[in-house]
C-alpha cells in the first residue's frame, strides 16, 4: 500500500494533468454536443372491436387465438413501419426539415465543430458506395431512415400502452413529426380494421344458402309424402311393435282356426242319433241350437210317455221317432253350419292378419330402405341451417363492422398526443461532467501505475536486492567523502562476497 501511495504521489503531476484534461474534453463535449429534444405520444389498445357488437349477432363464441401481448405487438409492427415515416415526412412543411442557419460567429464556429463527425461519415458512405460494398441511397432515403432510427416504440411495463419517442434538435419539428406520425398511425391502424366487400360477400353467401335450404326442405317434404316418413325413430318403433302383436294374433289366429277346424270335422263323424249328447260347449249358448234342443227334450218327453201309454209299435210313436230324427237333422245341420262358419271367419281373419303383416314387413323395409336417403336430406337440411344462420351472423357482423369502418372506431386510442418537449433529453452535463472527473481520476491512476511499471529506475532498497538476486548490499552515506582508495577497497570486499558491481 505505501508502495502504491509513493507511485501517486511520485507521479501527482500527471495524474492531476489527465484529470483536468478529462473534465475540459466533458465541458466541451457538453458544449459542442447538439441538443436533442424528445417528443412523447401515448397509445391505449382496448379490447378489440368484438367488444362493441351487439349481443344480436355474438350467438357463436369468437374465434381469438392471440393474447392480449400479441395484439400489443401487433400495434406495435405497425407502428414501427417505414412507410408511415415516408407518409409524416410529406405531411410536414418543407422549409421545416431546413436547419436555420447560425446568426452569431460562436453559433457557426459550434456548428461547424459538430459538422465534422457528419462530413467524415459522409465521406466514408461515399467511398463506401463507389466500391459498392454499401448500396447507393438517395438524399430523402437517407433523410426517412435518420428519422426512423429516431422513433423509439415500447410498450409500457404491465399496461396496454405503447409510449411513441421522437428525438430532433428542433423542439417543434420533434412535435410536429411525431404528431403527424402518430395521426398516420391512427389511419393505418383503421385500414388494417377493414376488411372492404365482407358484407356484400357474406350478404351473398346467405341469399345463396338460403334458396339452397329452401330447396332442400322441400325436397324433404315431398320425400316424406311420398313414403309416409314424418319420424324415422317412432314410426321404426311403431312398425316394430305391430309386427311383434301381429305375429302374436297370427298364432292366436291359427291356434283357434285349428281348433275350429278339428270341431268341424268331429262334427261330420258324429252319428245323427247322438248329435245332442257331443255338441261343443260354445254351441250351447247359441240361441238356434238352444230352441232345436228345447224341441229335442220335449219330443223326447213325449216319446216317452207314448212308448208308456201306447207301446213301441203305435204308428204315433213312429212319428215321434221321424220328427225327432228330422230335428236331429237340424240341429246336426246346424251345428255343422256354425262350425263352418266360425272356422272361415276364423282363417278370414287369420288371412287378414297375414296381409297386416306383409304390410307391416313392407313398411319397416322402406323404413329400413328409405330411412337412410331421408337421413341424409335431413342432414343436408341441418347443415345449410346452420350455414344460414353462420352466415347471417356474418353479414350482420360486417356491417356492423362497416359503420364502425366509416367512423373511424378502431382498438386503439390516442391517450397522449405528441407533446412539446421542454429541456433537452441530450446532453446531461451533469453526468457527463461527472463520468469525465471520474473517468479522468481512473485514466490517471491507471497512467501512474503503468508508467511505474514500466520504469527501469531503482527507486527503494528492496527493489536493488530483487534486482541483484539476495546478494549483500554495502551503503554508503550521502555526506561521507570517499577516496579512490576507499572505492578500490569497497569493490575488492565485494569482489571477495561474491558480489557483482553495476553501475
Amino acid at each position: 500500500m505505501r508502495t502504491l501511495l509513493e507511485a501517486l504521489f511520485k507521479r501527482r503531476t500527471e495524474i492531476r494533468n489527465i484529470f483536468v484534461l478529462s473534465l475540459l474534453v466533458a465541458i466541451i463535449g457538453n458544449y459542442i454536443a447538439t441538443p436533442q429534444y424528445e417528443s412523447e405520444g401515448k397509445v391505449l389498445v382496448k379490447v378489440g372491436r368484438e367488444a362493441s357488437l351487439p349481443p344480436t349477432v355474438m350467438t357463436q363464441p369468437l374465434n381469438v387465438y392471440f393474447t392480449r401481448a400479441d395484439q400489443v405487438n401487433t400495434q406495435i409492427q405497425i407502428l414501427e413501419s417505414r412507410d408511415m415515416v415516408e407518409k409524416a415526412l410529406a405531411a410536414l412543411p418543407p422549409d421545416l426539415l431546413n436547419r436555420p442557419k447560425p446568426e452569431t460567429m460562436i453559433g457557426w464556429i459550434v456548428e461547424s465543430i459538430r459538422s465534422v463527425p457528419k462530413l467524415i461519415v459522409g465521406a466514408g458512405r461515399f467511398v463506401l458506395e463507389t466500391l459498392q460494398l454499401i448500396p447507393t441511397l438517395s438524399a430523402e432515403q437517407r433523410q426517412v431512415l435518420d428519422f426512423q432510427k429516431r422513433i423509439e416504440v415500447r410498450r409500457v411495463k404491465e399496461s396496454e400502452v405503447i409510449r411513441v419517442t421522437f428525438t430532433d434538435p428542433d423542439p417543434r419539428l420533434a412535435r410536429l413529426f411525431l404528431d403527424a406520425y402518430m395521426a398516420e398511425y391512427l389511419q393505418a391502424s383503421s385500414l388494417a380494421m377493414e376488411n372492404p366487400g365482407s358484407f356484400s360477400f357474406f350478404t351473398a353467401q346467405r341469399t345463396g344458402v338460403q334458396q339452397e335450404l329452401q330447396q332442400a326442405q322441400q325436397k324433404l317434404i315431398d320425400f316424406r309424402k311420398e313414403w309416409n316418413i314424418y319420424d324415422l325413430g317412432i314410426q321404426k318403433d311403431k312398425t316394430v311393435q305391430a309386427l311383434s302383436r301381429i305375429s302374436n294374433d297370427i298364432i292366436t289366429a291359427e291356434l283357434d282356426l285349428s281348433a275350429a277346424t278339428g270341431k268341424f270335422k268331429e262334427m261330420e263323424k258324429t252319428p245323427l242319433a247322438n248329435v245332442e249328447n257331443v255338441l261343443p260347449v260354445e254351441l250351447r249358448e247359441d240361441q238356434s241350437v238352444v230352441e232345436l234342443l228345447k224341441n229335442l227334450v220335449l219330443l223326447k218327453v213325449r216319446h216317452s210317455q207314448m212308448i208308456q201309454s201306447l207301446g213301441g209299435g203305435h204308428p204315433s210313436v213312429a212319428a215321434i221317432d221321424g220328427e225327432m230324427a228330422s230335428l236331429r237333422g237340424s240341429l246336426y245341420r246346424e251345428a255343422l253350419g256354425i262350425l263352418k262358419s266360425k272356422a272361415n271367419t276364423l282363417e278370414r281373419n287369420l288371412n287378414s292378419l297375414k296381409e297386416q303383416l306383409a304390410n307391416v314387413s313392407r313398411t319397416a323395409q322402406i323404413l329400413d330402405a328409405k330411412g337412410i336417403e331421408m337421413k341424409e336430406y335431413e342432414d343436408q337440411v341441418q347443415l345449410l341451417t346452420k350455414t344460414f344462420y353462420t352466415y347471417s351472423d356474418k353479414s350482420e357482423t360486417s356491417r356492423i363492422n362497416s359503420v364502425m369502418d366509416k367512423e373511424r372506431i378502431g382498438s386503439v386510442t390516442l391517450v397522449q398526443p405528441a407533446s412539446e418537449p421542454l429541456r433537452p433529453v441530450s446532453p446531461k452535463r451533469l453526468l457527463n461532467l461527472l463520468l469525465g472527473a471520474v473517468l479522468g481520476l481512473i485514466l490517471g491512476v491507471a497512467y501512474a501505475l503503468g508508467a511505474e511499471q514500466l520504469s527501469g529506475t531503482v527507486n527503494n532498497v528492496d527493489d536493488l536486492r530483487v534486482l541483484l538476486q539476495g546478494a549483500p548490499v554495502v551503503f554508503v552515506p550521502q555526506d561521507t567523502v570517499m577516496t579512490p582508495e576507499d572505492a578500490d577497497s569497497v569493490l575488492r570486499n565485494m569482489h571477495l562476497f561474491g558480489t557483482k558491481s553495476s553501475t
